[in-house]
């Protein structure tokens, strides 16, 4: 079974209501790298729990990171399928929670 290190998350929901990404920590091996959100003021609340995590400014900066290995894809998004193609094209592991 492949272990990921680098994780990222993309969080399409407009609405702001952002989904857990529970056991993802150093403790673990794992390090949530990459965050983007669409919404932002959503983001900024994020951004306190998630100290260590770069918050990008739009989700191809995640897409295009060679060095993510996993992307999580929020299920809330009506977008979901469409960058859930974009990840995979890129050679990413991806994953809708």
């Amino acid at each position: 079974m492949k272990h990921f290190k680098n994780i990222a998350r993309i969080e399409d929901d407009m609405a702001g209501n952002a989904f857990q990404v529970a056991g993802i920590n150093s403790n673990n091996g794992y390090s949530l790298e990459k965050i983007w959100m669409a919404n932002t003021s959503a983001g900024q609340n994020m951004q306190l729990k998630y100290p260590e995590t770069e918050f990008v400014e739009h989700r191809h900066a995640i897409i295009e990171d060679d060095g993510i290995d996993l992307v999580l894809i929020s299920k809330h998004s009506e977008h979901n399928l469409e960058i859930l193609g974009e990840a995979i094209r890129a050679g990413k592991h991806a994953r809708i929670v």
